[in-house]
C-alpha cells in the first residue's frame, strides 16, 4: 500500500513539473530557397515560430547585408537546422566559417525578437541591415575566434513588409560547425515571455536538485558508514551545475565572464563523472548481482575521458562525446538487464529503482540522439531526473528511518526532562537578560557621571584630556598641525550675582550648545574645563584657521543675544579665546594647554570679547 501511495506522489509530482514546464509550442515554417512568404499562412502572424529549412549558405565568407547585394557568388542552401559538415554531400571541416542568410516576405511590420541558441560558435547578426549583437569573437582566423556558449535575444522594430536574417557563423573549436538548432523568430513579448519562463524552470530545476544534494552529503555526514546517501549527493550536484550549463545555460547569464572552455569543463565534466557515480550507486543496492569488475572499467574509462575534458582543447575533447555517449548507453542496457533479475528475486527497493530509473535512462538516450540531431523532440533528462530523485531519496530515506525510530522512544523521553528544563532555562534567562540590561543601564549612566557635564551634557575635562592625546599622539604621527581653543564667559560672576545661577546653568547650556554646532562643522571636539570655562580642540587646523574658528564661536555666542546688563564688555553674553596652535614634537601636550590658558589671559586683559594667540 505504501509503495503504491509513493508511485502516486511521483506521478502528482511529475505532473506538477510538466505543468510549470510547458510553454506554447513553435509554429514550424519550411523555408525553401532562403525565403518564406507570411501570406501562405492562414493563422495568425502573432506566433512565435522556428525558421527551420533552407538557408542561403555563403562558405568561407564573411559578408555583412551590403557585401550580400553586391555579391556575384552563385547562391547555395543549408537545412537549418543541421551542421555544415555534410553540405551538399561535401565533407565540410567542423572547423571554419560561413555566412547564413533568410528572408521572411509579406511578414507585418512591428517590434519582434530573434532567440538563437547555443550553436558552439560565435557569431554576428543582422536584421533588415542592422547590427543586432555579436556573441562571441567571429573571425576568419580559427586563433582569433572566440566562441560563446550563451543563448542570445535580440529586439528589434521593422516598418518594413519584408524582413532580411543575415548571420555570420565562425567555429573555430567545436567538432560541428553551423546552426544545429532551430533559430525562434515572433513577437518580442513572447519571445521574452517564453525566455523567462526556461529561465525560471531551470533556475528552480538547478535549485531542486542542488538542494537534494546537499541533504544527502548531509545525510551522509551523519551516517558515514552509508556511502549510497554519498554516491548520490555528489550526483546530484554534478547535475546541477550540468542543468546549469545547458538548456538556457541561466548560470552563464548570471556570471557572463565564466569563458567558453570554462563552461564547456564544467558540462563535460558534470557529463563524465556522473555515469560511474550512477553505478555505483546502483551497485550499492544491488551488489551481490551487480559487478564490482564492470563498476571499476567504467571508473577508469571515465577518468581517461576526465583527463581529455580537462586538458585538451574543446576541439578534441569534442570529438570524444560520441564514444561516451556509447558507453553511456551501454552501460544502461546492463544495468536494466541485472536490475530485471533483482526484480525476479523480490530484492527489496528493485521495482521502484527500476521503474524510476528506466525512465530516467529513457530520458538520457532521448537526449543523446536529440543532440546529435538523430530525433528531433525536446530535452528531457532533467524531467527523468525529477523523477529519479525523488524514487532515490524514497529508498535513502528509508534506510534512515529505521535507525531513526530506535531513537525515538528515547527521543521522547529526553523530550520531557528537555520541556522542564528549558522552563527552568527560560527562567534562568529571563532574570539573566533583566540584568543585564539593568547592568548595560547603570554602565551607560556611569560612562555618562564619568565623562560627561551633568549641567552642559557635553564632555568633561576627563574626556578632553583623553581625547586631546590621542590626537596629540595622531598629530605626531602624521606631523600635522593641531590648535586648541580656551574659552571664557565675560564676567559671568557677575552675571550669577545678577541673575540668578538658575538662569546661569540656563546660559551655560546654551553657550554650550552652540560651540558644539561650531566646533563640530570643523569636526573638532569640544568640552566644559570647568565653571564657566570651555575648552575645544581643532585636530589638522593651523594657526590662521584656528583664529577663523574662534572667531566664529566669539561671533555666533554674541548673536545669541542673552541679556547681561552687569557685563563692562557688552550688554550682551560674549566670550574671551586664547588660542594654541602648533605640530607636536613632544609627547607631553600640558604646555600646550599652558599657551592656550596664557593666550586667553592676554585677551582678557586687552578687554574681552576676542580672541587672542599665543605668542613666544
Amino acid at each position: 500500500m505504501k509503495k503504491w501511495i509513493f508511485f502516486n506522489y511521483i506521478i502528482l509530482a511529475v505532473v506538477f513539473l510538466l505543468s510549470g514546464c510547458t510553454t506554447e509550442i513553435n509554429e514550424t515554417i519550411a523555408m525553401e530557397k532562403g525565403s518564406f512568404d507570411f501570406d501562405t499562412l492562414s493563422d495568425s502572424q502573432s506566433e512565435i515560430y522556428s525558421l527551420d529549412g533552407e538557408w542561403e549558405f555563403y562558405w568561407k565568407t564573411l559578408a555583412s547585408p551590403d557585401d550580400l547585394k553586391n555579391s556575384k557568388t552563385p547562391v547555395k542552401y543549408v537545412h537549418v537546422p543541421y551542421n555544415w559538415n555534410k553540405f551538399e554531400d561535401q565533407d565540410l571541416p567542423g572547423l571554419g566559417y560561413a555566412t547564413y542568410r533568410a528572408k521572411l516576405t509579406n511578414h507585418t511590420p512591428g517590434k519582434y525578437g530573434l532567440r538563437i541558441p547555443n550553436i558552439n560558435s560565435s557569431y554576428k547578426v543582422w536584421v533588415n541591415g542592422e547590427l543586432l549583437g555579436e556573441n562571441g569573437k567571429v573571425a576568419e582566423n580559427i586563433e582569433k575566434m572566440e566562441a560563446s556558449l550563451r543563448p542570445r535575444e535580440f529586439f528589434f522594430v521593422t516598418e518594413q513588409r519584408n524582413v532580411e536574417i543575415v548571420l555570420q557563423v565562425a567555429n573555430g573549436s567545436f567538432r560541428d560547425g553551423g546552426i544545429f538548432s532551430s533559430i525562434e523568430f515572433g513577437p518580442y513579448e513572447k519571445i521574452f515571455q517564453k525566455t523567462n519562463d526556461r529561465i525560471i524552470f531551470d533556475t528552480i530545476l538547478f535549485g531542486i536538485v542542488f538542494l537534494a544534494g546537499l541533504y544527502h552529503i548531509v545525510l551522509f555526514l551523519l551516517r558515514r558508514s552509508d556511502r549510497i546517501a554519498f554516491y548520490f549527493g555528489v550526483f546530484c550536484l554534478l547535475i546541477s551545475f550540468r542543468i546549469g550549463v545547458v538548456g538556457e545555460k541561466f548560470l552563464l547569464r548570471i556570471f557572463p565572464e565564466i569563458s567558453y572552455n570554462l563552461s564547456l569543463q564544467i558540462e563535460y565534466l558534470s557529463f563524465f563523472a556522473c555515469l560511474p557515480l550512477f553505478y555505483w550507486f546502483t551497485w550499492i543496492l544491488f551488489q551481490h548481482i551487480v559487478s564490482k569488475l564492470f563498476g571499476k572499467i567504467i571508473t577508469y574509462l571515465s577518468l581517461v575521458f576526465i583527463a581529455i575534458a580537462l586538458f585538451t582543447k574543446p576541439i578534441i575533447s569534442s570529438n570524444t562525446l560520441f564514444y561516451y555517449e556509447a558507453l553511456t548507453i551501454l552501460v544502461i542496457l546492463y544495468l536494466v538487464y541485472f536490475l530485471r533479475r533483482a526484480i525476479k528475486m523480490k530484492i527489496e527497493g528493485s521495482i521502484i529503482v527500476t521503474i524510476c530509473g528506466l525512465f530516467f535512462a529513457l530520458t538520457v538516450v532521448n537526449d543523446i540522439l536529440f543532440y546529435n540531431l538523430i530525433i528531433d523532440t525536446m530535452e528531457l533528462a532533467a524531467l527523468g531526473l525529477f523523477v529519479f530523485i525523488f524514487s532515490q531519496s524514497y529508498l535513502i530515506a528509508k534506510r534512515f528511518s529505521y535507525a531513526f525510530s530506535k531513537l525515538e522512544h528515547v527521543s521522547n523521553q529526553l523530550a520531557i526532562l528537555n520541556s522542564q528544563l528549558e522552563e527552568k532555562v527560560n527562567e534562568r534567562t529571563k532574570s539573566l537578560e533583566t540584568y543585564q540590561k539593568q547592568l548595560m543601564q547603570a554602565n551607560d549612566k556611569l560612562y555618562k557621571l564619568s565623562y560627561f557635564d551633568s549641567t552642559t551634557d557635553v564632555p568633561n575635562k576627563r574626556l578632553l584630556l583623553e581625547e586631546l592625546e590621542k590626537e596629540w599622539k595622531n598629530a605626531i604621527v602624521n606631523k600635522d598641525p593641531i590648535s586648541l581653543l580656551f574659552l571664557d564667559i565675560d564676567c559671568f560672576k557677575e552675571y550669577n550675582d545678577t541673575y540668578g545661577h538658575l538662569n546661569g546653568d540656563k546660559t551655560l547650556r546654551e553657550v554650550a550648545s552652540t560651540l558644539q554646532k561650531v566646533i563640530k562643522s570643523y569636526s573638532g571636539f569640544v568640552a566644559r574645563y570647568g565653571g564657566e570655562e570651555f575648552v575645544a580642540i581643532l585636530p589638522r587646523k593651523s594657526a590662521q584657521e584656528a583664529n577663523l574658528v574662534a572667531e566664529k564661536c566669539r561671533n555666533a555666542i554674541e548673536e545669541l543675544k542673552i541679556n547681561h546688563q552687569s557685563s563692562s564688555v557688552s550688554q550682551y553674553i560674549t566670550v574671551s579665546i586664547g588660542i594654541s596652535s602648533e605640530i607636536p614634537v613632544a609627547e607631553s601636550f600640558e604646555h600646550f594647554i599652558f599657551k592656550a590658558d596664557k593666550a586667553l589671559y592676554q585677551a582678557k586683559s586687552n578687554g574681552r570679547n576676542q580672541s587672542a594667540s599665543y605668542a613666544n
